[in-house]
Parts: structure tokens; sequence; C-alpha cells
């Protein structure tokens, strides 16, 4: 063993593989990419067929309810598997009145105030029940008391 051994002006020199080792590795990486590829398209294919599956018995589904007015727990169970959502969308106008005074500085317009109402929508059954609600209009009626 040498003593003086100095690790930092060592050389190492890399080896270089040659021609025939590096275009077995390309054929290696082609043949790979070529199936992994192929196992790619094949799990596509499938999920596409399932896909398409879960959409027939949701058309299945929707068509008892329109028919029936309403699904069996069997049918529900079978749509909870599926996750499929049994739902029902209604369209919405939620009227609310707000009275009471306001009292504002003699050289204001109470018309400035509309400007400035805003309600905010608290949705009950969050868990369970989807909300798109926004506010559309709000009108005020004032008269000097």
């Amino acid at each position: 063993m040498d003593i003086n051994y100095n690790p930092v002006n060592a050389t190492v020199t890399p080896y270089e593989p040659t021609r025939d080792e590096l275009s077995i590795q390309i054929n290696t990486l082609q043949r790979d990419n070529e199936r992994l590829t192929t196992l790619s398209n094949n799990y596509l294919n499938y999920h596409q067929s399932l896909e398409t599956k879960i959409k027939n018995v949701k058309g299945y589904i929707d068509d008892l309810i329109s028919m029936e007015g309403q699904v069996s727990d069997e049918v529900k169970e079978i749509a909870s598997y599926l996750d499929i959502a049994l739902n029902k969308t209604y369209d919405v106008t939620i009227t609310v009145t707000y009275s009471g005074s306001v009292e504002i500085p003699m050289d204001a317009d109470i018309d400035d105030f509309e400007q400035h109402i805003d309600f905010e929508f608290s949705a009950p059954f969050s868990d369970e029940w989807e909300f798109d609600i926004s506010q559309e209009d709000v009108e005020l009626e004032s008269e000097e008391a």
C-alpha cells in the first residue's frame, strides 16, 4: 500500500461502451418502449370500454326514473357501486324581502345605497346537495319617512 496516495490527483478513465453494446441497449429500450406503449393502449381501451358501459347503465337508470318516477334500493345500490350520482336538477328563483330603515346624511342620495347592497347565499345540506346560485338583481324601494 502506498502511504503517499493522493485521491485528488488520481484519474479514472471512463468506460466507453462499444458500438455493439450501444446497439443492444437501444434495441432493448425500443422493445421496452413498444411493450409499454401496447400496455398503455390496452389499459386506455379497457378504461374507455368501462366508461361506455357505466354510461349505458346510467342511461338505463335515467330511463327507469323517468318511467317510474323513482328507483328501487337495488338500483340505487348498483348506481353506488358504479359511482353514478342519482340526482335531480331544479331551476329555482328565491325571493327575499328585507325591510327596515336607513338613516343617511342630508346631502346623500338613497339610490347610491343600492349599488352597495350584496347578500350571501348559505347552502344547507352542503355535503349532499350541489348549488349553483348567484345573485341576479337587487331592487331598492324607498320613501322618505
